[in-house]
């Protein structure tokens, strides 16, 4: 994992462009997780950002009725999905806890 480094950058509101910036080695290593995902429905890979930080990646294939009952992506306070109801994405690969 010595030049696997990924920056993931995401959309601050809708209709705003959100951008992957990788070494080649990130993005074959990105190509495989998302393939496992395809086969697997889903994959999770360990990253790291050029300052040394690993962080995780979870990817999960979903259908359209289960994406669209999911939080929206914005990072932006104003950005942010206003609905009720809707599911984060960390519940989809971590249970609820029950205690």
């Amino acid at each position: 994992m010595e030049n696997e480094f990924v920056h993931i950058f995401s959309q601050g509101s809708k209709g705003d462009e959100s951008y992957i910036l990788s070494t080649k080695e990130g993005l074959e290593t990105l190509k495989l997780s998302i393939e496992n995902a395809l086969a697997n429905n889903n994959s999770k890979v360990v990253l790291s950002t050029t300052d040394g930080q690993p962080f995780t990646l979870h990817i999960s294939m979903l259908n359209k009725k289960e994406l669209n009952n999911v939080k929206l992506p914005y990072s932006t306070s104003y950005g942010s999905d206003k609905r009720e109801n809707v599911v984060e994405p960390s519940s989809l690969f971590y249970p609820k806890n029950i205690y």
